[in-house]
């Protein structure tokens, strides 16, 4: 009898804690970024938001970089902002890329590749990696690459 009451306290443990983990969470992380100036994405609640991982070794982020600059420009008087990691080992080149690309969003650059202390503690497995955050600050997509006029939009229109 007492091994039926454990499995059963331990079931019931678990469904509360399987409850509680698939609760959405805002997604908190400040950095400085390349500029000088400070990212907090706490700071930016009323916002939808893109992180974009990248770099510019990689031909599908550099492919990706068009698309969100122009989703920038569209969108950014509605509330809507991108933010870059680099996972690029050179300043210099990264830099030249973000001027040359017309770039105007914030970029961490941390210079360790694909050690970026960003990326690793956002668990980001490959690049370029797409993360569309919701105004409430919880991650509505990490892989937003496709179609990302309608899920801005729709994210934007969301309350």
């Amino acid at each position: 009898m007492p091994k039926l009451l454990l499995c059963a306290a331990l079931s019931f443990l678990a469904s509360q804690l399987s409850a509680q983990a698939d609760q959405p969470k805002p997604l908190n992380f400040t950095y400085a970024a390349i500029d000088g100036t400070t990212v907090d994405l706490a700071a930016m609640r009323g916002k939808v938001v893109i992180i974009f991982f990248w770099a510019t070794w990689s031909k599908p982020s550099r492919d990706d970089v068009p698309i969100l600059v122009r989703a920038y420009k569209k969108y950014r008087d509605q509330g809507f902002a991108v933010l870059g990691v680099s996972l690029d080992s050179d300043q210099t080149t990264m830099q030249t890329y973000t001027d040359e690309y017309n770039m105007p969003w914030p970029e961490y650059f941390d210079g360790r590749g694909d050690r970026n202390q960003v990326a690793q503690t956002m668990n980001v497995k490959e690049i370029p990696s797409v993360w569309l955050i919701g105004k409430d600050g919880c991650v509505i997509s990490v892989n937003a690459n496709g179609d990302l006029d309608t899920q801005i939009e729709k994210a934007l229109k969301a309350r």
